[in-house]
């Protein structure tokens, strides 16, 4: 049996909290509208889920604490819903989607599957460091290949990217 084709859609408006979208031309069936909602609805932070099948129009509200723009939009990919271009989403050129909107998600998503917090911004830095303080130790600083220190400056490098300094208490009161 052949795997469905996504349906491919656009951002119609998007707050925190609440994301609507308009299905292409191809609009699915009202079974598939069915799976859609109930699928999304059964997600954590997801607040209700309203389809309009004869406008082609999904609207999702969600807990913005809980659920980043680019989590809600894997939420939707994983319903076989695929927003066509991200640049056209009102209010995220201020957020584009970066390394650290990807951690944050992940962060999310791997601290629901597995029942306590993980915070990536810690492991995988350390991770990083602990394969070039391992490959150091084990074979010197080779020099000649892709060197431990190497490893240690991506880690650290990681660190420091995905650390971004806090600016909203730049001393405005």
């Amino acid at each position: 049996m052949p795997a469905k084709a996504p349906h491919r859609a656009r951002i119609a408006s998007h707050t925190p909290g609440r994301l609507r979208v308009k299905l292409a031309r191809n609009r699915p069936d009202s079974a598939t509208w069915d799976r859609i909602k109930t699928d999304l609805e059964a997600q954590p932070g997801v607040a209700g889920v309203g389809v309009n099948p004869a406008s082609g129009s999904l609207t999702v509200r969600y807990d913005p604490k809980r659920h980043s723009t680019a989590g809600i939009l894997g939420l939707l990919e994983d319903v076989d819903v695929l927003i066509d271009s991200l640049t056209d989403i009102p209010g995220l050129a201020t957020h584009t989607p970066s390394v650290g909107v990807a951690i944050d998600d992940l962060n999310a998503r791997l601290s629901r599957r597995l029942g306590c917090p993980i915070d990536l911004r810690v492991v995988l830095p350390l991770l990083f460091v602990g394969a070039g303080t391992w490959s150091i130790l084990r074979h010197g600083l080779m020099l000649n290949k892709v060197p431990g220190w190497m490893l240690l400056w991506l880690g650290f490098d990681l660190f420091v990217k995905t650390h971004p300094p806090d600016r909203s208490g730049s001393g405005e009161t």
